[in-house]
Protein backbone atom coordinates (compact mmCIF):
# COMPACT_ATOMS: atom_id res chain seq x y z
CA UNK A 1 0.00 0.00 0.00
CA UNK A 2 1.19 3.83 -1.06
CA UNK A 3 2.47 5.62 1.71
CA UNK A 4 -0.52 8.17 1.47
CA UNK A 5 -2.89 5.68 1.14
CA UNK A 6 -1.58 3.88 4.41
CA UNK A 7 -1.74 7.37 6.03
CA UNK A 8 -5.42 7.49 4.87
CA UNK A 9 -6.25 4.67 6.17
CA UNK A 10 -4.96 5.47 9.90
CA UNK A 11 -7.29 8.66 9.11
CA UNK A 12 -9.92 6.67 8.66
CA UNK A 13 -10.31 5.82 12.23
CA UNK A 14 -8.41 8.31 14.29
CA UNK A 15 -10.34 10.29 16.75
CA UNK A 16 -7.33 11.95 17.69
CA UNK A 17 -4.71 13.73 15.89
CA UNK A 18 -1.78 15.29 17.14
CA UNK A 19 0.43 18.11 15.15
CA UNK A 20 3.90 18.01 15.93
CA UNK A 21 6.36 20.38 14.83
CA UNK A 22 10.44 21.81 16.22
CA UNK A 23 8.56 24.64 18.02
CA UNK A 24 4.88 24.76 18.66
CA UNK A 25 4.77 28.39 17.75
CA UNK A 26 4.01 28.37 14.12
CA UNK A 27 3.37 25.27 12.00
CA UNK A 28 1.73 22.40 14.77
CA UNK A 29 0.42 25.88 16.39
CA UNK A 30 -1.80 26.34 13.35
CA UNK A 31 -2.14 22.81 12.13
CA UNK A 32 -3.62 21.96 15.22
CA UNK A 33 -6.35 24.91 15.72
CA UNK A 34 -7.08 24.56 12.08
CA UNK A 35 -7.98 21.39 12.65
CA UNK A 36 -9.60 21.64 15.45
CA UNK A 37 -12.02 24.54 13.80
CA UNK A 38 -13.15 22.14 11.17
CA UNK A 39 -13.37 18.54 12.39
CA UNK A 40 -15.44 16.97 15.39
CA UNK A 41 -12.39 14.47 16.31
CA UNK A 42 -9.65 16.41 19.35
CA UNK A 43 -6.71 18.04 18.14
CA UNK A 44 -3.61 18.17 19.70
CA UNK A 45 -0.29 19.94 19.11
CA UNK A 46 3.14 19.62 20.83
CA UNK A 47 6.99 20.44 19.38
CA UNK A 48 10.29 19.25 20.77
CA UNK A 49 11.82 22.56 21.72
CA UNK A 50 12.37 22.25 25.70
CA UNK A 51 10.46 25.35 27.01
CA UNK A 52 7.02 24.64 27.09
CA UNK A 53 3.74 27.72 27.09
CA UNK A 54 5.65 30.12 24.51
CA UNK A 55 2.88 32.23 22.80
CA UNK A 56 2.36 31.57 18.93
CA UNK A 57 5.02 33.33 16.79
CA UNK A 58 3.20 36.69 15.43
CA UNK A 59 3.99 35.61 12.04
CA UNK A 60 1.84 32.85 12.47
CA UNK A 61 -1.11 34.56 14.83
CA UNK A 62 -1.57 36.86 11.63
CA UNK A 63 -1.00 34.12 8.63
CA UNK A 64 -3.67 31.76 10.82
CA UNK A 65 -6.42 35.26 10.68
CA UNK A 66 -6.40 34.87 7.10
CA UNK A 67 -7.64 30.96 7.68
CA UNK A 68 -10.35 32.38 9.88
CA UNK A 69 -8.01 30.82 12.80
CA UNK A 70 -7.32 32.62 16.30
CA UNK A 71 -4.21 31.52 17.98
CA UNK A 72 -3.57 34.59 20.21
CA UNK A 73 -4.30 31.91 23.52
CA UNK A 74 -1.90 29.54 22.00
CA UNK A 75 0.67 28.27 24.44
CA UNK A 76 3.51 25.87 23.16
CA UNK A 77 3.48 22.27 24.78
CA UNK A 78 6.82 20.07 24.60
CA UNK A 79 6.09 16.54 23.29
CA UNK A 80 5.93 14.01 26.06
CA UNK A 81 5.24 10.22 26.21
CA UNK A 82 1.53 10.61 27.82
CA UNK A 83 1.02 13.24 25.17
CA UNK A 84 2.14 10.62 21.98
CA UNK A 85 0.39 7.50 23.65
CA UNK A 86 -2.89 9.22 23.55
CA UNK A 87 -2.69 10.29 19.48
CA UNK A 88 -4.07 7.63 17.49
CA UNK A 89 -2.59 9.68 14.55
CA UNK A 90 1.08 11.64 14.06
CA UNK A 91 1.03 14.46 11.72
CA UNK A 92 4.76 15.72 11.54
CA UNK A 93 5.93 18.43 9.28
CA UNK A 94 9.40 17.56 7.89
CA UNK A 95 12.28 14.63 7.95
CA UNK A 96 13.73 16.53 11.24
CA UNK A 97 11.13 16.06 13.29
CA UNK A 98 10.48 12.73 11.89
CA UNK A 99 13.75 11.76 12.85
CA UNK A 100 13.49 12.96 16.25
CA UNK A 101 10.63 11.34 17.03
CA UNK A 102 12.26 7.87 15.58
CA UNK A 103 14.42 8.54 18.38
CA UNK A 104 12.27 9.43 21.26
CA UNK A 105 9.53 7.12 20.68
CA UNK A 106 10.38 4.54 17.77
CA UNK A 107 7.09 2.79 18.95
CA UNK A 108 5.00 5.65 17.70
CA UNK A 109 6.60 5.33 13.79
CA UNK A 110 3.63 3.27 12.90
CA UNK A 111 1.40 5.65 13.15
CA UNK A 112 2.90 8.97 12.18
CA UNK A 113 3.59 10.26 8.73
CA UNK A 114 4.14 13.27 7.41
CA UNK A 115 1.61 16.06 6.59
CA UNK A 116 2.49 17.51 3.35
CA UNK A 117 2.37 14.08 1.77
CA UNK A 118 -1.26 15.28 1.73
CA UNK A 119 -0.85 18.50 -0.32
CA UNK A 120 -0.41 18.82 -3.90
CA UNK A 121 3.40 19.92 -3.61
CA UNK A 122 5.93 17.37 -5.02
CA UNK A 123 8.18 18.16 -1.74
CA UNK A 124 6.91 16.36 1.33
CA UNK A 125 8.54 18.81 3.76
CA UNK A 126 6.61 21.83 5.16
CA UNK A 127 9.57 23.80 5.67
CA UNK A 128 10.12 25.65 8.90
CA UNK A 129 9.35 29.28 8.49
CA UNK A 130 10.90 30.62 11.47
CA UNK A 131 13.84 32.29 10.10
CA UNK A 132 12.07 33.07 6.63
CA UNK A 133 10.16 35.99 5.94
CA UNK A 134 6.37 36.78 6.48
CA UNK A 135 5.87 35.07 3.08
CA UNK A 136 6.89 31.42 3.70
CA UNK A 137 4.30 31.45 7.30
CA UNK A 138 2.18 32.19 4.70
CA UNK A 139 2.64 29.25 2.35
CA UNK A 140 3.59 27.30 4.90
CA UNK A 141 -0.36 27.54 6.45
CA UNK A 142 -1.78 27.47 3.01
CA UNK A 143 0.26 24.11 2.64
CA UNK A 144 -1.04 22.61 5.91
CA UNK A 145 -4.36 23.94 5.32
CA UNK A 146 -4.90 22.35 2.15
CA UNK A 147 -3.14 18.93 3.73
CA UNK A 148 -5.95 19.27 6.45
CA UNK A 149 -9.05 19.59 4.36
CA UNK A 150 -7.85 16.35 2.19
CA UNK A 151 -7.43 14.21 5.76
CA UNK A 152 -11.01 15.61 6.86
CA UNK A 153 -12.25 14.03 3.73
CA UNK A 154 -11.42 10.72 5.42
CA UNK A 155 -11.29 10.79 8.72
CA UNK A 156 -14.29 9.23 10.68
CA UNK A 157 -15.09 12.06 12.80
CA UNK A 158 -14.89 14.22 9.18
CA UNK A 159 -16.86 17.81 9.04
CA UNK A 160 -18.59 19.19 11.44
CA UNK A 161 -22.39 19.37 10.03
Amino acid sequence: MRYTSRLLARAASAERVLFLCYGNIMRSAFAGAYYASRARGEALSAGFHQRDKRPADPRAVAAARTWGVDLSSHRSRTIDRELMSRADLVLVMDHANLAALATRYPDALEKTYLLGSLDSEPDVEIADPFEAEDAATEQACGRIAGAIDRLLVHVSCGLPS
